[in-house]
């Protein structure tokens, strides 16, 4: 158990004001973009949906342009994720589904889990996250975490889904959350830099 009495509320929700500048563009070296999708539970499809499209602006960029999409998700998402990239105009050799366990057992550290082992990415150097924006600061711990330290990685969300949850109680959430998980020793208490 990790001793994580200093990390104090105000500290994290400074981090969340932060998290509302995350990066908005991703590098060039970057090898994949990875959207770490919600369970598919009642909203998750939207929230999914705004991840994609974030993704799919961010890789606008000419050099870009062949960087594979790969939906992170649960089990039973793997047909409408793909779908729903199809949809959005993602080409077949480019997008790709990510494993990371059945609804109700998968969760961000299994995605990251999934990243470290699966075939697709484990030896990828510089990769980016997109999720919402509430979920950034955990996701940053997450990935410090678990992924291997030569693996580079940005965290990216489209702001303007901030005016979309209820940020506030989404925010207390992922407080009470990093805590936890930081106690549990699943996530780093301070994102690596």
């Amino acid at each position: 158990m990790t001793d994580v009495s200093w990390l104090t509320t105000e500290e994290l929700l400074a981090e969340f004001i932060d998290a509302y500048r995350s990066v908005q563009e991703v590098p060039l070296d970057t090898e994949a973009v990875i959207v770490l999708t919600a369970d598919g539970g009642d909203g998750d499809l939207e929230e999914n949906e705004r991840r994609i499209t974030h993704a799919l602006q961010l890789l606008q960029n000419a050099a870009l342009k062949r960087v594979p999409l790969i939906f992170s998700g649960v089990t039973e998402e793997r047909s409408r994720a793909l779908d729903m990239m199809e949809k959005l105009g993602v080409s077949e050799e480019l997008r790709f589904f990510q494993d990371c366990g059945r609804r109700g057992m998968a969760n961000t550290k299994t995605q990251f889990e999934a990243v470290r082992t699966d075939d697709l990415t484990s030896g990828m150097r510089n990769v980016a996250f997109i999720t919402s924006t509430y979920h950034v600061p955990r996701t940053r711990r997450t990935a410090g975490k678990q992924l291997p330290p030569e693996m580079a990685f940005v965290v990216s969300s489209d702001i303007r889904d901030w005016k979309l949850h209820n940020s506030f109680l989404k925010i207390v959430g992922e407080i009470e959350r990093i805590k936890k998980y930081a106690v549990t020793g699943d996530i780093l208490a301070r994102p690596r830099s």
